[in-house]
């Protein structure tokens, strides 16, 4: 073989194999969910702080059974967020606040799409289903990208297929939160 061509060679294949660890890729089925309800453990940075969320169990409202999500956030402090799939939409329990559950999610949801009022949000508004997220641990890709206006600002999330959440920005402050590895 001619030395130009197997260099030639060998420097493709060295970029292929090296591209193939520089991005996040995942193989994502059409049916996984933005929502899934069935990761045990993400940890994630928020502003300057951090949390783990972790699902804890099972418990039921109204005859309803849901998913018990624990943030255990760096200074000790939990919150529980309560979820729940049915039909391919995931509803939230808010207990503590008024003891009713509003729509998360619905995956029949096309782009544009607004939903609320609900507890403390205005409005959510899917923005793109192909949004892109650099984080310190990588460029997300093909992400939800859900606009959601609270009274103290309009936030961005980030969302992808088969994981959840992958973070969030704001106008102002850029980048705010991610999920670490």
């Amino acid at each position: 073989m001619n030395t130009n061509l197997k260099i030639s060679l060998i420097a493709t294949l060295s970029a292929i194999f090296l591209f193939s660890f520089s991005n996040k890729v995942n193989i994502i089925d059409d049916s996984e969910s933005y929502f899934p309800l069935t990761i045990k453990e993400k940890k994630i940075r928020w502003f300057n702080t951090q949390y783990i969320e972790r699902n804890i169990g099972e418990k039921k409202f109204n005859n309803k059974t849901y998913q018990i999500f624990e943030q255990e956030w760096k200074n000790g402090q939990k919150d529980l967020l309560y979820l729940r799939e049915e039909n391919g939409v995931i509803y939230q329990y808010q207990k503590e606040e008024d003891t009713h559950e509003y729509v998360r999610f619905d995956h029949s949801f096309k782009k544009k799409a607004t939903w609320g009022p609900s507890i403390n949000r205005k409005l959510n508004k899917i923005l793109s289903f192909n949004g892109t997220l650099v984080t310190p641990y990588g460029k997300f890709t093909d992400l939800m990208v859900i606009e959601a206006n609270f009274d103290n600002g309009t936030f961005k999330f980030y969302y992808q297929k088969g994981i959840g959440y992958i973070g969030a920005t704001t106008k102002k402050d850029g980048l705010i939160s991610y999920i670490r590895e």
